[in-house]
């Protein structure tokens, strides 16, 4: 009968799994500094929008802005460079499976949503809450470039400030970083080969 069943195989009520899950939590949250759990950084934001801004100055003349973004590849170079165990992962992310997969239009898309959570990820992010971060297709009759791009989304500004800051974002620095990212994250795709990343194979 379930009385004489020994204590590790008797099923547990969904109160006493909620306790247990509790005391996990608060185990988490007391070890999370020696777990190395990763958490988010309004920094990030500003990294990004250094990387971005090297070579994507709006009031240079012409020729600099038509040419390659050789400034902001070097200098996520050396970003991806300090942080091998980021480059390690966003380079498996990249080629996991690639000898067997068919590559389509949505098996595109989903790696790149994986590489994008892979990079996200190792600074704390998720891409699907207050920052919103995705693949998608150009519009082909836009007047940027047409392909594969990346969208960011910052919800809230507020995930932009400072401990010590008082003043929300404006709306300008919003869409600046939302723009530096973007770029940052397509470059992992559009200059893999640049920024010492293994070849993406649908790219």
């Amino acid at each position: 009968s379930p009385t004489c069943l020994p204590a590790s195989l008797k099923r547990r009520s969904p109160r006493d799994v909620q306790l247990i899950l509790l005391a996990f939590l608060q185990d988490f949250q007391e070890r999370a500094p020696e777990l190395e759990a990763a958490v988010p950084d309004p920094a990030f934001f500003s990294l990004m929008r250094i990387i971005y801004a090297a070579s994507h100055d709006p009031y240079a003349d012409l020729i600099t802005q038509a040419a390659l973004p050789h400034a902001s590849l070097y200098l996520l170079g050396r970003y991806l460079a300090m942080h091998r165990p980021l480059r390690a992962a966003l380079s498996k992310a990249i080629t996991r499976g690639s000898g067997s997969v068919r590559w389509s239009v949505p098996t595109i898309l989903h790696r790149m949503q994986v590489v994008i959570a892979t990079f996200l990820r190792y600074h704390g992010w998720r891409t699907d809450g207050p920052l919103l971060a995705y693949p998608a297709l150009s519009d082909w009759n836009a007047a940027r470039s047409q392909g594969f791009a990346v969208v960011v989304r910052i919800r809230h500004p507020e995930l932009l400030m400072e401990p010590e800051e008082q003043v929300l974002p404006s709306r300008e620095e919003v869409q600046q970083a939302e723009e530096a990212l973007a770029w940052v994250l397509l470059a992992l795709f559009s200059y893999n080969d640049r920024l010492g990343l293994k070849r993406a194979p649908f790219w």
